[in-house]
């Protein structure tokens, strides 16, 4: 597992090649909304990012962020705002279409606004939204790294294998890397709450971090329970009623009342008025890949102990196979044409010429520290 989260990482022409469509697409926004800059979020900024990681960007508009007259409240919420912020997200997703450097620039109207544009060079896909300081968050993916040694290889692996299993697209109902992320913190979190895990799980024992994260999900009645992280803790969630019969339960301002009954109710520790699971009803789905996935790793894990180093065949199939597949064809075919555009671009073939507006950089290549 931990050779696989090293396979994962971004190399540092890989992370080279995201850098530069990084300051092509600031180059284009600075020119387009001068007064508007960009800020990288996601796992680009927390160095979480996969070859495969689209790259997410925050866009925002410094007049609106700050407090009306009063101090009591921000602007951004403000009618004016949203539409201020909706028509510069217009004018972005123009300016992309014009530029030869992108393709398929679209603006979707949902809930949030979301610009989605492919790189052309590098087949990148870049989010742009209008979304809240993304500070708290990343500070909290920061301390849970350091505070969980096993926390990153578990998010790469539980992550992809989500993703080839097509349940980690947010707009069609899946978790996106923020929330599986904190799925994971969760489970670590109520494993020390509890006397015995019946993992016999160490502080770096990764085998069992994995085995209990797929079982907390696999056996978890989320009809009846939600969840916090800081201080981790287990909630009831309640029924509708009506408003005669008082209001309605909430835990730390996070009304406990989701859309469908089924769903994830996951107290965001960076918002407590954000249920990170209320958008997500693949979650039926992620829980019967929990399932078998720990059934079917349990059964090869007995396999492989009752045969000797001598009877086991050579060519027989990961054990981890069961989770992320073992064929990685397009992958390796995404990884050559990150690293043939970072090859191209240090040869001269291509890149930005105007570089006054790049955002806070991506950090330090070769796996370092990164600054959060």
């Amino acid at each position: 597992m931990r050779a696989y989260e090293t396979y994962m990482r971004l190399t540092a022409a890989e992370e080279r090649a995201c850098q530069l469509v990084i300051e092509e697409i600031t180059s284009i926004a600075g020119t387009a909304l001068p007064n508007s800059p960009l800020e990288i979020i996601g796992s680009h900024r927390t160095g979480l990012a996969t070859p495969t990681s689209d790259i997410d960007v925050r866009f925002f508009m410094p007049e609106y962020e700050e407090r009306d007259s009063s101090g009591r409240a921000s602007k951004a919420t403000t009618p004016k705002a949203k539409k201020a912020r909706h028509k510069g997200l217009k004018v972005l997703c123009n300016a992309l279409r014009e530029s030869p450097r992108f393709m398929t620039a679209t603006l979707i109207n949902a809930r949030i606004p979301i610009v989605r544009v492919v790189h052309r060079r590098t087949g990148l896909e870049v989010n742009i939204q209008s979304l809240k300081p993304s500070l708290a968050a990343r500070t909290c993916v920061a301390a849970y790294l350091s505070e969980y040694p096993t926390l990153r290889p578990l998010y790469m692996i539980l992550r992809f294998a989500l993703e080839i299993r097509h349940l980690t697209t947010v707009f069609e109902g899946g978790f996106g890397s923020y929330a599986i992320f904190m799925m994971i913190v969760n489970a670590l979190k109520h494993a020390s709450l509890l006397p015995s895990t019946g993992h016999d799980a160490t502080r770096y024992d990764l085998a069992a971090h994995l085995f209990w994260v797929l079982d907390f999900y696999a056996g978890a009645d989320l009809r009846k329970n939600g969840y916090s992280l800081d201080p981790p803790s287990v909630f009831p969630k309640v029924v509708k009623r009506d408003q005669s019969k008082g209001p309605l339960q909430t835990y730390k301002g996070l009304k406990s009342v989701p859309k469908e009954p089924y769903l994830l109710c996951l107290q965001d520790p960076a918002d407590p008025f954000n249920d990170l699971g209320r958008q997500s009803p693949s979650i039926k789905h992620v829980q019967e890949v929990f399932r078998q996935t720990s059934i079917t790793l349990r059964n090869r894990l007995e396999d492989w102990d009752n045969n000797s180093s001598k009877e086991r065949d050579p060519g027989q199939e990961s054990l981890l196979d069961t989770l992320v597949g073992a064929h990685y064809g397009h992958f390796k075919g995404r990884r050559r044409i990150l690293a043939k555009a970072a090859t191209q671009a240090e040869e001269g073939g291509w890149g930005v010429g105007d570089r006054t507006h790049v955002p806070i950089p991506l950090g330090i290549r070769g796996g370092q520290r990164r600054e959060f």
